[in-house]
């Protein structure tokens, strides 16, 4: 097949492929749908799209026995109001509505147009779950491949008049454009950062009853660009998922609308000074607002201990004498109340504060929430409730768990969706009715007083990353953060929660939030609960074998979204590294792109490459081993930490997303098993920290649940099982860390035997390098994979439609049909590359 600019593609095995459909994300291209024969193509412009079709339905999120896996806050979902809780804990207003429950939804080809004002849209969604989520009541695994449409209508509070109206979002993967009542807000790209419109103008001065429609459009590339997508993927190598997961598209976080006066508060920046003892505060305000004088007050436990003025858009300091300070064990938090007072702006205006407040009957419940005009209120209390089906799901869940001996069955006796009217992050209205004669906009935010820094103790030579001027080991886990029924939404605020806690249950104090970004409700249960955060930025789409490297603009997009993530983060204390590329994928200019995100807020650490391709910059150099545990040599002005190891694997029956699939770095046999070994990666670990060559300052075990095929959790994939004994976990890493606290006082005995095994386990070769020798468990496990026939995705979805019943009867029929599904694959890679380097070619970003 030829297209434009001579680039010949061949397509390999094509005998089951249908056809290929080339579509452009323009409404004004039509589709092309070509043949295999086909011998030409020239596109109109830049903006093609490939599908490869095949006569094999798509595989929808089931586990093998045709069920969906559910956690135990499934059955917690209210679908009329998902996630009621106030979304933006760190600066607070009264007033807001929530948006998310039921919206019409629908996909149409690349080249859809927009729908006609106030058409019903075919099908039903709930927002805020990702469309190819359970959840989400879609679970299509390849809308991303069409444009996706989001309506709903709502009215707005009478006693709103004289505001203006905002309309958030919390993410929206990956590009999303916003219509109000027909009038354009505005185009926002990128899959993990907020962003808003002012929607006044549109609702055309409306209240009170009136029905607004609002209409969101969203494209997401996922694989056929190199944007920020993470471990998404449609087409992951290792089928059916191995590293790489199921994709998110759509809208995936919190919608809704809040009240504010022309001169408000848009964001702020809260940056502790542990040294000098103060708080630096920055608040970002409208143009109306620049120039007002702005008053701050910190308090503790409802106590006043520091209150000073400043102006909007300038930094001052808040003085705060002896600060209570922040730790994971003791994540002390001072409320702060940001009051912006009338005045006369930068522009000379005068603003007063009179004519910017809400009425005292303004709407602060989170409950407050409109249907889309077109479902009836049947359809609407239908969609509130579990199905029978979903009960029936629940049942035959729970009935069939099986744990093992020495399993801990996890407690969720907490884990319940907290009722938006006892949503423990949200302040009283009480707070916000205490107004100001002078005020123009109130919020109300918290803050953590802690110092996170390079430095040498105890007499050493190598730098160690400080809490507060003390060395504690970072021990923490990968956290990817994806679930089996809402895929990179939680299912409620409570299992966001759980997660923070049970990992501080098991001992650790650090999680590295891998190549995801997180709602903000996750960072205030880790600034609340106590735990470290290292922040990854999400890693580029980059198995692009036609187009490695990523465009000018595409790493101008890459930079834009980590400033995002930054600007949006940075007043949360749990957070005290970022990680800016991970082993390698997407990596380009890492000395540039590390001291440029370093610029943006030096208060934190830098991890500039966790894993592989390391440079000489940031605070960090990382080490990945599997199994490991391992250590590089710390250098004069970098620490040196073990990004990734571990990955011990234990399965755990009725609770495998895929268990003819299942992945580990090193299968354990059972829970016992598990447990030795893993204490004995810790105790070699605890040897690498103490050594005085090794300095080994911080280690992120692989990971907190299984994911998907990989079964290396701490947890199952569905948060039913803690595949160890919380004592045992706890007691190891409480020695971990009383050690590495000891070391600020001077040296320690390093266990020389344990320092051995680690070095040999740290010259070991990696699992699928040359010289690597499976351990017994895992050779068991590759005999008995050998004897079992590979089921290709498509396969398992023909057995999920056809009750059970699976048409491939014969091992010939089984490997004739996984070879076509790679076919397929390849075949849909190599031609996503070619339409990717020709929208290089003609130059363009959109």
């Amino acid at each position: 097949m030829l297209l434009t600019g001579g680039i010949q593609v061949l397509l390999k095995s094509p005998t089951r492929i249908s056809h290929i459909t080339i579509r452009c994300a323009r409404s004004a291209c039509r589709p092309l749908a070509l043949a295999l024969d086909a011998s030409t193509l020239q596109p109109a412009c830049s903006l093609w799209q490939m599908r490869v079709h095949n006569p094999l339905p798509v595989l929808t999120r089931q586990d093998a026995n045709g069920r969906t896996m559910i956690t135990p806050w499934t059955k917690d979902v209210d679908k009329s109001l998902p996630h009621p809780e106030y979304p933006r804990p760190q600066m607070q207003r009264k007033a807001w509505l929530n948006l998310n429950g039921p919206w019409e939804f629908d996909c149409t080809s690349m080249t859809g147009t927009l729908p006609n004002l106030n058409a019903t849209l075919k099908r039903r969604i709930t927002v805020p779950f990702p469309v190819e989520s359970y959840l989400s009541g879609i679970f299509q695994a390849d809308a991303s491949t069409a444009h996706m449409w989001y309506r709903r209508t709502f009215t707005v509070p009478a006693d709103w008049a004289g505001s203006r109206v905002l309309l958030h979002f919390g993410a929206v993967d990956w590009q999303a454009t916003v219509t109000v009542n027909g009038q354009r807000m505005g185009v926002h790209k990128g899959g993990y950062d907020k962003f808003s419109y002012d929607i006044s103008a549109a609702l055309e001065g409306h209240l009170g009853t009136h029905q607004h429609e609002v209409l969101v459009q969203v494209f997401d590339p996922t694989e056929f660009s190199h944007a920020p997508v993470g471990k998404q993927r449609v087409h992951p190598p290792r089928r059916p998922s191995g590293i790489f997961y199921t994709a998110n598209s759509g809208i995936w976080q919190t919608v809704w609308l809040e009240p504010v006066p022309s001169a408000h508060v848009e964001r702020l920046d809260l940056i502790p000074d542990v040294d000098k003892g103060q708080l630096s505060v920055l608040v970002h305000g409208t143009p109306a607002a620049k120039g007002l004088k702005v008053m701050v007050n910190a308090s503790k436990e409802g106590q006043s201990v520091g209150s000073t003025t400043g102006f909007v858009g300038q930094a001052f300091p808040l003085l705060l004498p002896q600060p209570h300070l922040w730790s994971f064990d003791d994540p002390f938090l001072y409320d702060l109340d940001v009051t912006i007072l009338s005045g006369r702006n930068s522009d000379g205006k005068t603003i007063s504060g009179s004519s910017s407040r809400l009425s005292d009957s303004s709407s602060s419940s989170a409950s407050s929430s409109s249907t889309s005009s077109s479902d009836t209120s049947a359809a609407s209390d239908a969609a509130s409730r579990m199905t029978e089906s979903d009960l029936e799901l629940l049942d035959s869940a729970s009935s069939g768990r099986r744990l093992l001996k020495q399993h801990a069955k996890a407690d969720h006796s907490a884990a319940t969706s907290t009722p938006a009217k006892s949503d423990p992050a949200r302040v009283s209205d009480a707070v916000f009715d205490a107004v100001a004669e002078d005020q123009v906009d109130y919020v109300r935010a918290y803050f953590g007083m802690r110092k996170i820094s390079l430095g040498r103790i105890g007499g050493e030579k190598n730098l160690r990353p400080l809490l507060n001027d003390k060395f504690v080991f970072h021990m923490g886990m990968l956290d990817q953060g994806f679930w089996p029924d809402g895929i990179y939404t939680a299912p409620t605020d409570a299992a966001l929660k759980y997660d923070i806690e049970v990992s501080k249950q098991m001992g650790f104090n650090m999680l590295r939030k891998h190549i995801k970004v997180e709602p903000d409700r996750w960072y205030y249960w880790a600034d609340h609960l106590g735990i470290l955060v290292w922040q990854d930025m999400p890693a580029m789409f980059w198995e692009d074998n036609v187009v490695p490297n990523p465009s000018d603009q595409e790493k101008q997009q890459y930079e834009t979204e980590f400033q995002m993530m930054i600007q949006n983060h940075m007043s949360f204390p749990s957070i005290v590294m970022y990680v800016v590329f991970n082993e390698g994928w997407g990596q380009y200019e890492t000395e540039r792109v590390t001291k440029y995100v370093q610029s943006l807020d030096p208060s934190r650490l830098y991890n500039p490459a966790s894993g592989w391709v390391d440079a000489n910059v940031g605070d960090l150099i990382d080490m990945h081993k599997y199994v490991g545990p391992g250590a590089l040599y710390p250098t004069s002005t970098r620490a040196s930490v073990l990004g990734e190891f571990g990955g011990l694997g234990l399965k755990v029956d009725q609770h495998q997303w895929i268990p003819e699939d299942s992945f580990s770095y090193e299968m354990q046999a059972n829970s016992a098993q598990l447990e030795t070994r893993y204490s004995g990666l810790i105790s070699q670990i605890m040897a690498l920290m103490a050594s005085p060559k090794f300095s080994l300052c911080a280690a992120v075990y692989t990971e907190l649940t299984d994911v998907e095929a990989e079964v290396n959790g701490m947890l199952t994939y569905d948060r039913q099982v803690i595949k160890m004994s919380l004592d045992v976990t706890h007691k190891v890493h409480s020695e971990l860390l009383a050690l590495s606290q000891q070391l600020n006082e001077g040296p320690v005995t390093v266990d020389q035997k344990q320092l051995k095994k680690a070095v040999a386990a740290m010259l070991a070769p990696n699992k699928g390098e040359k010289g690597y020798v499976a351990p017994p468990t895992e050779m068991a496990e590759q005999a008995r994979k050998s004897q079992i026939p590979f089921v290709s995705v498509q396969q398992k979805a023909q057995v999920v439609e056809s009750g059970g019943n699976s048409p491939l009867t014969t091992t010939a029929q089984y490997q004739q049909a996984d070879t076509f599904d790679a076919a397929t694959k390849a075949a849909g890679h190599k031609v996503a590359g070619v339409i990717h380097a020709i929208w290089r070619f003609l130059g363009r970003s959109d």
